[in-house]
Order: structure tokens, then C-alpha cells, then sequence
């Protein structure tokens, strides 16, 4: 399977430094990395550091309230097993955009229909907050996160068998679960911080 990636050298410049970062052009850097995308083997990518695999992370948000969940046994990244995320994202696969990714992951995962225009996200509480990059772990080390933040109106989601134990938790008790590296990144952000 193919899936989006970017050259390292050609977004050095737009990587964070301090592993989050919220640039005053955004929308114009998603909009570069979507032109620039090439796509190779993901299997050939995941440890090639040469690369980065944008991803786009959506955390979803109902007042004080975000949705967290298990990582399963049966989600496909086993570096990932039995940590908690405050987001949903996935690899982009050949062909789409990181909206359009986005979206079919949003489907996947939860069963949400978020509508895309022209091959861009139309739902206005749904909105790109900034670009995450770490590289103390090998899974972070080769991916991007392009992060959303999602304000939606209820509490009640379901989820797809590879997430467990999903519900809204306070924002107040998030940093005592057991984060995967994203999320634990973006609770200990205080630029983030105001966006929940």
C-alpha cells in the first residue's frame, strides 16, 4: 500500500521546533505539503527517516470535554497498542489530500460525515490549529502531524473495534491516562491548551 509522504529537507523549514508550533500561514503550509506529496511503499517509509508521512490528527472537542480512546491489539500501528490518544488521524492514502484523508478517517473511525467542497473541509468547527513533530521515538520521528481541532455537538460517539474504552474525558483528567507520544505532546502544550 502507498501512502503520501514528503522529503524532510523540503519541510525543515516548517518543522517545529519545540515539537508543536501554530504558523500564521497555515492553511498556505497544508496546502504546500498536499502539492509537494509523493507516495511510496509504506512499509519502505516507516523507518526511512529521509521522509515524513503527513498525518492529519483530529482531536475532538465537546466544551471542556475531549474524546480519548485505547489503542487496540487491532489498530494497524503496534507501536501504538495499549496507549491513549486524544486524537484520530491516519496515513493519506495514494491519491487524496490531507482533507480528504481527514475525512475517510473520520468515517472510519467514528462514523462521521464531514462535508468537503472542491476538495476543501467545509464544516467551520472543524479547524487546523498547527504542526506537530518529535523525533524522541521512532513513530514520531517519520510522521508529521497536521493538527485539527474538531468542536462538535454531543458527547455520544462510537467508535470502530480497533479503539476501546472511547468517551469524553475531562480535560482535567486527560494527562493521568497512559498517552501515546502525540498526545501527550499536545496536553503539555500551553498554546494548545487554550484551543481546548
Amino acid at each position: 500500500m502507498k501512502i503520501g509522504v514528503v522529503k524532510k529537507e523540503l519541510v525543515q523549514q516548517v518543522l517545529p521546533k519545540n515539537k508543536f508550533s501554530q504558523p500564521k500561514d497555515l492553511l498556505d503550509v497544508i496546502s504546500w505539503i498536499n502539492k509537494s506529496m509523493i507516495y511510496h511503499d509504506r512499509k519502505k517509509v516507516e523507518t526511512d527517516t529521509r521522509f515524513l508521512q503527513p498525518i492529519p490528527y483530529v482531536v475532538l472537542r465537546n466544551k471542556d470535554y475531549i474524546l480519548t480512546y485505547k489503542r487496540t491489539k487491532n489498530s494497524g500501528e503496534k507501536r501504538l497498542h495499549d496507549f491513549y490518544s486524544i486524537g484520530l488521524g491516519g496515513h493519506i492514502d495514494e491519491g487524496e489530500t490531507i482533507e480528504e484523508a481527514l475525512v475517510r478517517e473520520l468515517k472510519e473511525e467514528i462514523g462521521y460525515n464531514v462535508p468537503i467542497e472542491n476538495g476543501k473541509l467545509s464544516d467551520t468547527m472543524l479547524t487546523p490549529i498547527g504542526l506537530l513533530y518529535d523525533n524522541s521515538t521512532p513513530v514520531s520521528s517519520v510522521h508529521l502531524g497536521i493538527i485539527y481541532l474538531y468542536t462538535v455537538p454531543g458527547l455520544n460517539i462510537e467508535t470502530n473495534k480497533e479503539l476501546t474504552d472511547a468517551s469524553f474525558t475531562h480535560i482535567s483528567q486527560i494527562p493521568k491516562l497512559n498517552l501515546e507520544n502525540w498526545s501527550r505532546v499536545l496536553t503539555n502544550v500551553v498554546e494548545v491548551i487554550k484551543w481546548l
